[in-house]
């Protein structure tokens, strides 16, 4: 399941109580970021950069993206 002591897996509230979301790994290990898909725990973990990672997250919360089908 990718769990390693000393590290936890946060979903997005968006989600709710369902499991079609992305979870990310805190706190960052060496700059890097691990993003999971929370349907599919077992599959290995994407990682990027905590730099990279952040860029994109500050892009989508200024909109800078259009809206999926979710509208968010």
């Amino acid at each position: 399941m990718n769990d390693e002591p000393g590290y936890r897996w946060h979903k997005s509230t968006y989600s709710g109580e369902t499991n079609g979301c992305l979870e990310i790994r805190t706190p960052p290990q060496r700059g890097r970021t691990r993003i999971r898909d929370s349907k599919d725990r077992f599959r290995p973990p994407l990682i990027c950069t905590t730099e990279s990672w952040m860029s994109f997250v500050r892009s989508v919360s200024a909109q800078e993206w259009p809206q999926g089908p979710a509208g968010r």
